[in-house]
């Protein structure tokens, strides 16, 4: 038997569903209603109480941002039908949170080589053609987002020689004031593991070919810091610290990876199978801040940012069912805040059809992914140069509180419920204003892969990369310098206060 919760819950699912719209007035009291049964059947109760005297990391600019893969992907979302979809897409997380940065490679960096038909002999692995065709793609995104470009070298196949005529044509076809750095080599902590060396590499030789390769190809920069790295993914990301102090001369930026999840994985019992359960596990999201936390602090010594330039919920192209369901969109949410937390300088969401921000799927058009929805959130939440103010709290509960504090004393705090079964009474202590904005960030289940609502609107249903429907955000009033806030299971919530000086 439903319980009242659920069953408001699924008549509401269904109305959605059935495509009823009803008026922003019978909305708000059907939120209202919804609410009161919440706190009604809550099974826990949370108090939540701000520490804003230990807020020190400030959020920095073009925090956010995609990978994207030479070939067909930069085709898919930068070709002339569909870019301005995706720079519509970019450009409503930029304008609150700072242009995009866009990371070009992955598994095909390692692959490709500028005007590939001219060589005679090549590797046999080179099969990616980068040509002035792609440097079109890039300075076009590039110009009309105002993002900064990391730009993947081959270094698994390809040679300092090899390099160079790509570097001179990104440098004169997309422009160096496009150019964030140029990446070389994508996760050479494999490199012993698929075939690119042999299976004595270890990081020593790396660092040393790293070294030789940068300062063969050093002569063609404009500047001596415009070169990024090392890329790793697995063992050797403790050595980042090591490459960062002997190459923080070269450094723009340093780059580092993870997936929490596996989508090859088959084995059920394992903690990176690709499931929904595994995925809003805790240490899905912290492990982000656990891996790059001791960089961004040796980073911070040199004067350089750090910051994971490839990341998403599961590797392999991730996996249909738990990648491009609703689950994703709040684990992004939780993740990127997690990243935040460390003075990291950001993210860069690897793309693809089952675990992108977007993708095309109806010929020219884009379809907004649910990770998307995580994004904007967090860009809506953290602004740049607002401050991180930890949030203290005590439950068992598989919730998670992130509170900014921006330039304008607007406080935005978020409220993530990732518990699959458990309501959440929350009771947030914050004084300095007793009214509050409220936006919800729901879908019909944790499954869902559409019909996924922010403050009312959407992008189900839309090909251009514009929202749908009427924004519908509550107001709430606290009691006692008392937020009482309910948050039913799978959903996310943004409370936006303006607090008094």
């Amino acid at each position: 038997m439903l319980s009242k919760a659920s069953a408001i819950t699924a008549v509401t699912a269904l109305l959605v569903a059935c495509g009823f719209s009803p008026p922003t007035m019978a909305a708000d009291q059907m939120n209202r209603h919804r609410d009161a049964l919440i706190s009604e059947a809550a099974t826990t109760v949370v108090t939540a109480i701000p520490d804003f005297k230990s807020a020190a990391v400030t959020i920095p600019k073009s925090f956010l941002g995609i990978s994207v893969e030479y070939g067909g992907s930069l085709r898919v979302l930068f070709g002339k039908p569909r870019l301005s979809a995706t720079v519509r897409l970019l450009n409503r997380l930029g304008h609150l949170q700072g242009p995009p940065v866009l990371r070009i490679g992955g598994n095909s960096e390692d692959s490709a080589l500028w005007n590939l038909p001219v060589f005679n002999s090549r590797p046999a692995g080179d099969t990616i053609d980068i040509n002035s065709g792609t440097a079109g793609l890039l300075r076009a995104a590039a110009m009309r987002t105002d993002g900064k470009l990391i730009l993947g070298i081959n270094f698994g196949r390809g040679t300092p020689g090899r390099a160079k005529p790509w570097i001179r044509a990104a440098l004169r076809d997309i422009g160096a004031e496009h150019i964030l750095a140029f990446e070389i080599g994508n996760e050479p902590d494999l490199y012993n593991h698929n075939g690119m060396r042999p299976h004595s590499y270890n990081v020593q030789n790396y660092l040393r070919q790293w070294n030789g390769f940068a300062r063969m190809i050093q002569p063609l920069l404009p500047k001596p810091e415009l070169l990024a790295g090392p890329a790793f993914c697995a063992d050797w990301r403790k050595y980042t610290p090591t490459f960062i102090r002997q190459q923080h001369r070269r450094l723009a930026v340093v780059t580092m990876h993870e997936y929490p999840l596996g989508a090859p994985i088959k084995n059920k019992r394992s903690p990176r199978y690709a499931s929904i359960a595994n995925l809003l596990r805790e240490s899905s999201s912290a492990i982000f801040a656990r891996l790059i936390r001791g960089s961004v602090r040796i980073g911070r010594h040199y004067h350089i940012p750090v910051r994971f330039a490839e990341i998403n919920s599961a590797y392999g192209g991730g996996k249909a069912g738990v990648s491009n369901v609703f689950a994703a969109c709040l684990w992004s949410l939780d993740t990127m805040f997690e990243v935040a937390s460390t003075g990291a300088a950001g993210v860069n969401f690897h793309t693809g059809p089952r675990y992108g921000a977007f993708w095309s799927f109806h010929h020219d058009a884009i379809r907004v992914l649910p990770l998307y929805y995580g994004m904007l959130m967090f860009a809506q939440a953290a602004p740049p140069g607002s401050r991180l103010v930890p949030v203290h709290f005590n439950t068992r509960a598989n919730i998670k509180f992130w509170m900014t504090l921006d330039r304008q004393h607007v406080a935005h705090i978020v409220l993530i419920n990732k518990d699959l079964h458990k309501n959440v009474l929350v009771k947030l202590k914050l004084s300095g204003s007793n009214t509050g904005q409220l936006e919800r960030l729901t879908a019909a289940s944790i499954s869902s892969h559409n019909r996924i609502y922010m403050g009312g609107r959407t992008f189900n249903g839309s090909h251009n990369g514009k929202f749908r429907g009427t924004a519908r955000i509550t107001e709430l009033r606290s009691r006692h310098d008392i937020f009482a806030i309910p948050l039913s299971h799978a959903s996310a919530a943004l409370l936006t206060v303006q607090l008094t000086r």
